[in-house]
Order: structure tokens, then sequence, then C-alpha cells
């Protein structure tokens, strides 16, 4: 999960800033939220606010609610979160369900029994998918986390996957191939033409990674984000030639 904090308005003039909108449609500056951060991942956004005040001429400044209007990029159709009061002077809004890589736009309001004010509009984009990138190592299969067999993995940038396995023999196999990520669904083929057994939702939480076979929801593998040992990267598939007829874990 990726991090963006912005600093009060007045110190660093970063903060958002809102304004006041009445049935006449005036817009003027009325109020600011101070501190506000802003957390993705890639299907949520978590938007904390800290210190807002009401800084207009107004009888009513007392804040009854903030929150979070939005929407897709450029769409019609906007959502309003209410932020929970997590603290004194500060509130928090989940939004989720969001796509992942997908750009958002979200204003952010105070509301007084009187007047909501909005803010100019911001936006975020949640995480993409290629979290995957990186080396890993394979923790659990189905329900078992005492695994009778070794898998490692690799994904570059390039659309490039490297499979290292020890499953029947009692030697390393090395296998390459190229990946193909369309949304949060990966699939894949071997240089030498054959496909992946199945095609996987992938869902990347940090340093773990797990795979949900789309044919079968019970086809479920957790992977760990682990450096490939130097001897393993050192072999190469040519090595291995003889054991290409032979099962592939993917």
């Amino acid at each position: 999960m990726k991090r963006i904090t912005l600093y009060p308005l007045i110190a660093l003039l970063a903060a958002v800033s809102l304004v006041a909108c009445d049935k006449s449609g005036d817009e003027t500056p009325e109020a600011d939220f101070g501190t506000v951060q802003v957390d993705v991942s890639q299907t949520t956004a978590r938007i904390t606010v800290s210190s807002p005040r009401v800084v207009a001429e107004a009888a009513d400044r007392t804040i009854r609610e903030v929150g979070v209007r939005y929407r897709a990029a450029g769409g019609s159709e906007w959502t309003d979160i209410t932020a929970e009061k997590i603290s004194a002077d500060t509130y928090s809004a989940l939004i989720e369900n969001l796509a992942p890589g997908t750009r958002y736009d979200y204003l952010l309001y105070l509301a007084t029994d009187a007047n909501r004010y909005y803010g100019k509009m911001q936006s975020l984009t949640t995480d993409k998918v290629n979290g995957i990138l990186g080396q890993w190592r394979l923790m659990q299969w189905h329900e078992m986390t005492e695994l009778p067999f070794e898998v490692r993995m690799s994904f570059s940038d390039d659309g490039r996957f490297t499979l290292w396995q020890k499953l029947q023999s009692v030697e390393w196999q090395r296998f390459e191939g190229s990946y193909e990520l369309a949304g949060t669904i990966l699939s894949g083929k071997y240089d030498d033409g054959q496909a992946w057994s199945a095609g996987y939702d992938v869902a990347v939480d940090g340093n773990k990674m797990t795979w949900t076979n789309t044919s079968d929801g019970s086809d479920r593998a957790v992977y760990v984000r682990e450096n490939i040992p130097g001897e393993l990267q050192s072999l190469r598939t040519a090595d291995t030639s003889r054991a290409i007829s032979a099962e592939r874990f993917l």
C-alpha cells in the first residue's frame, strides 16, 4: 500500500481548500481540512483528515459530518462516503471495491447543520496488480502449509516469468516464459509454447500474494516475497531441458 501525505495549507499550501455550495451556487473558500493523508491499495483508498475547520463568517461552525464524494475519473455518477470520527479532530473514510490501476476523482466535504462545504476536485490512482513484480516463494497450497515440494517464481516488468520447482525430482527444474495480466487475471505460457494449466485471480497484499484458480475456487496458492537463492538464479534452463516433458507446477 502506498501512502501520500498532504500537509496543512497554511504551512505548505498543500491542503485541500473547501468551498461553500449553497442553493445559489456561489463558491467561496470557507473551510480547510488541515492535514489530509491518502493511503491506496489495489482495491481500496483510505482518506484521513486531521484538524478540519470552518473558517467562514457563519453563525454555525460546528462540524456535524466529514466525508468524501468520489467517482471513476470523468464519470457522471458520484458516491458519498461518511468518514468515521476516530479522535477528537481526526476523521477517516474507507472507500472499498475500487478497480486496480484506476484513477478516481474525489472531493472532500465538511457539513454543518446549515451548509455543506465541498473541496476542490482531487484525484487518486489505485495500485496496479503488477505488485507481482519481484521474487516469490510458495508458502501455502490449498490448505497445506507443510509442503512436500518447493516452488519459487520471479516476475519482471517486461512480461517475463521464471519458475523454479522441485516436485517429484530431487533436483531443481527451471522454466521460463511470458505472462499476461488482464485486470486481476494472470495467465502465462512457457517458452516451448505450452500454456499454464489455468488462469489465476491474483491479490497482492504487501509481501503476500494469493492466487485463485479462475475455474476452481478451491485451488488456491499463497506466496511470500522472498529473494531467489543465487544457486537457483545461476541454474540455466538448458541444464534442465531433459525435464521439459515433466509435470509443471503451473
